[in-house]
């Protein structure tokens, strides 16, 4: 059976399971893999660009709300300036971080993009990353898992109803 929505996954699950206590359940075991998918998966539909600005003399920027892994970052600057990443006990020991200037490093460090040489004035920085889809709901039919990836998220929504 196709299914290109909640609704339909769940008769899905229902199905494979062929076990008719578990359906309060059922949510609950969409829900898990899709928190497995997110931490495991990285398709090029998760992609997502944002800008942000730097605030001069602070060396940080947030990260978006649905971030999970970073893909590019640059400078929109003439020409577009590449950051260089390191990882934080490199950063602090060896990137200039606590000059100011134009910012050619960064780490990141929980849900902080840090910069080094602090930003000695407001830019504007791009990302590329990959975003956490949406989570499936019966106010949410569709998300770029089940758009692109049915066939895992499934698979992992009966890996989660194993135990039962």
């Amino acid at each position: 059976m196709p299914f290109t929505s909640f609704s339909d996954l769940k008769t899905s699950v229902a199905n494979y399971l062929a076990r008719t206590d578990l359906t309060d359940q059922i949510p609950d075991f969409i829900t898990l893999a899709e928190n497995r998918l997110r931490r495991e998966l990285r398709i090029r539909q998760m992609l997502k660009i944002a800008t942000a600005s730097t605030t001069a003399n602070d060396s940080t920027v947030s990260l978006p709300s649905d971030f999970l892994e970073l893909r590019d970052i640059h400078l929109n600057t003439t020409p577009i300036e590449a950051l260089t990443y390191y990882a934080p006990s490199i950063f602090f020991r060896n990137a200039r971080a606590t000059d100011t200037g134009r910012p050619k490093a960064y780490t990141i460090t929980a849900s902080e993009i840090q910069f080094a040489p602090i930003p000695d004035s407001v830019m504007t920085v791009q990302l590329l990353y990959y975003a956490a889809p949406t989570y499936l709901s019966s106010t949410n039919a569709s998300n770029v898992f089940l758009a692109n990836c049915p066939d895992a998220l499934l698979y992992a929504s009966l890996g989660e109803a194993e135990p039962i």
